[in-house]
């Protein structure tokens, strides 16, 4: 479909303009279309995206009346409350999930949140444990592992063996060690020894700092 130039819109892109603008200085803002039924929200919207070239975006539709947009208000209120490193950011960060598991959104939370997924890995002492929440944390695993580099391991004395690797892989899916033992068809003595190992080699004690450094280092 031919792609035609705004015409007497000149005011709302210029708004565009100016909070793209702020973006791009590091003050960010959000950018609220309204207005009635047919008069070219979608189009501007879309010219909005356009418009903000080398950044990230994300599109979605839904029709009218329908809640699918609600999951998207939640996981952006949580995105920027993460990014502020606001106190609220995990209250928003449970009430997103909650409303993306509802609507059947987990998905588009690991494709188009990543850094939330990313902090609830990273702070797991925040969030209760679910079978919902670990298929979460699986997927954005398993995405980040087919697009990332190599571990860089370089920074550690000691690197750690590809079975430590595999048991902080499934440590960070929220497992306990006996289903990780089950999981990776170990023993448990065995998963304890390679967490120990682990653990040294990362310089750490805990379950989530390990995850933390690995997540760090690109091991994770």
């Amino acid at each position: 479909m031919p792609s035609f130039p705004l015409v007497g819109r000149s005011a709302a892109v210029a708004g565009i303009e100016a909070v793209l603008a702020d973006g791009r200085s590091g003050a960010g803002a959000l950018l609220l279309i309204t207005g009635e039924a047919g008069v070219g929200k979608s189009r501007l919207a879309r010219e909005a995206v356009a418009m903000a070239a080398g950044y990230r975006t994300a599109w979605h539709g839904c029709e009218p009346g329908s809640s699918a947009f609600r999951p998207w208000v939640r996981l952006l209120r949580a995105s920027v409350a993460i990014d502020q490193s606001s106190p609220q950011a995990p209250a928003l960060v449970r009430q997103a999930l909650a409303v993306a598991e509802r609507h059947g959104f987990t998905h588009t939370v690991v494709d188009t949140a990543p850094q939330l997924v990313e902090h609830v890995i990273s702070d797991p002492h925040l969030y209760p444990r679910t079978r919902q929440l670990t298929a979460l944390i699986t997927a954005r695993l398993q995405a980040r592992k087919r697009a990332a580099p190599a571990p860089r391991q370089g920074k550690l004395i000691d690197p750690l063996t590809t079975a430590e690797i595999r048991v902080l892989e499934k440590l960070s899916e929220r497992l306990t060690y006996t289903e990780i033992a089950a999981d990776l068809y170990l023993s448990l003595n065995t998963v304890k020894t390679h967490l120990r190992h682990a653990y040294m080699k990362l310089g750490v004690t805990s379950r989530s700092s390990a995850v933390k450094r690995a997540t760090s280092l690109g091991i994770l």
